[in-house]
């Protein structure tokens, strides 16, 4: 019989797993470094955002009060009656600013807005189909009922009957962010009536009421500008229903503010301001409520503004 035999090396198996442990703890602080490359970049992203934003605020700000000193200087003139939309461009503070008067007229009223006005800018203004826009103008009609009741997860009451900001609007079943977003700049959360006003309306209010038809918005654009009573008996395209019955002129106006950015996009402030008060600071008007800073893709007033983005 033929013994074999076979020899071991115990050295070379523990080479082995010390490569394997070697190789293990590699991979291990490759993980962890990527991990702190990436919070820094997280970390920079949201320094760079937080700079805009201040920045934006307190050049927004000071805007807004030199658009109002530039509106009582043209209504002295006789060259802006109070409720009319307005589109400003001028250089302040070593910068070009564009800065766009919205009455609050020319909104949709989130809280006296006619269902079929709510409808029509869930449909042209947030892109959904008339089924979807039936549902959840059924849950905002209810949602304002004073004496509905509503339960969160937690069974806490939640607030119902009235809207006091445009996030409320997320408190609706059905409504979320996206559509928030893409309305965001077309809705008052303040006071108004049930239709629009149509000398007071943006381009975009007004390409909404036309079934988003770009061209008639464009001409009617075209004719308020070099008429502004243009529309006051309404306009042939729009559904009377869609119209405010009062065209009176409205004291309630948000002031959008749009600051270019080095990448080519620019940032939004906006403020709503009461054009017939004085404010605790003195001045000939009263500045209210403050938007959140939104990022837009150009400081030009377009004929929609659904390229707004939530900061």
């Amino acid at each position: 019989m033929i013994l074999k035999t076979i020899s071991f090396d115990g050295r070379r198996r523990q080479g082995g797993v010390a490569l394997a442990v070697l190789l293990w703890f590699i991979a291990a602080l490759s993980l962890m470094v990527a991990g702190i490359v990436l919070a820094a970049r997280v970390d920079v992203k949201l320094a760079q955002q937080q700079t805009v934003e201040s920045r934006t605020k307190a050049f927004g700000d000071g805007a807004v009060n030199l658009v109002m000193r530039h509106l009582l200087v043209l209504q002295g003139n006789g060259e802006y009656m109070s409720g009319d939309a307005l589109v400003l461009n001028f250089s302040a503070f070593e910068q070009s600013l564009s800065a766009r008067v919205v009455p609050a007229a020319g909104l949709v009223a989130m809280n006296e807005a006619s269902p079929e006005l709510w409808h029509q800018l869930l449909v042209f203004g947030a892109g959904l189909d008339a089924a979807h826009a039936d549902e959840l103008v059924a849950n905002i009609q209810a949602w304002l009922q004073p004496g509905a009741e509503s339960f969160s997860a937690t069974n806490q009451p939640l607030r119902r009957g009235r809207f006091m900001a445009v996030e409320d609007l997320l408190l609706v079943d059905g409504i979320n962010r996206e559509i928030l977003e893409r309305i965001r700049l077309l809705i008052n959360p303040r006071t108004g009536s049930a239709g629009i006003a149509l000398r007071a309306a943006s381009p975009a209010i007004i390409r909404m009421l036309m079934n988003d038809d770009v061209a008639a918005a464009s001409q009617f654009l075209a004719e308020r500008q070099a008429n502004p009573a243009t529309g006051e008996q309404g306009h042939a395209m729009i559904a009377p229903l869609l119209l405010a019955a009062d065209m009176a002129p409205s004291s309630l106006v948000r002031i959008d503010v749009r600051i270019a950015q080095p990448d080519g996009k620019a940032a939004q402030f906006s403020r709503w301001v009461l054009t017939d008060g004085f404010g605790r600071d003195g001045l000939p008007w009263r500045r209210l409520r403050t938007e959140p800073v939104i990022m837009v893709n150009s400081t030009d007033f377009l004929m929609n503004d659904e390229d707004a983005q939530w900061h």
